[in-house]
């Protein structure tokens, strides 16, 4: 698993591992934990599409450079 860190400098793996260990099944229980768990799984998605945003930026100047 690749990890980076986004805008709010925690580390992608260990917003995921939060929000995943937070609650049977990746649910929250109750509404501040909900909250939390809701943060950082945005925290996480926000940082996966800047790497996936990154990475084709990048596909796009080497294929474009040749």
């Amino acid at each position: 698993m690749v990890s980076s860190k986004g805008s709010t400098g925690a580390s992608a793996t260990s917003s995921y591992a939060f929000w995943r260990s937070s609650g049977r099944s990746g649910r929250c229980q109750t509404s501040d934990t909900q909250i939390k768990c809701l943060k950082a799984q945005n925290a996480e998605l926000k940082d996966r599409v800047t790497d996936r945003d990154a990475t084709i930026e990048e596909t796009i100047d080497t294929s474009t450079s040749c």
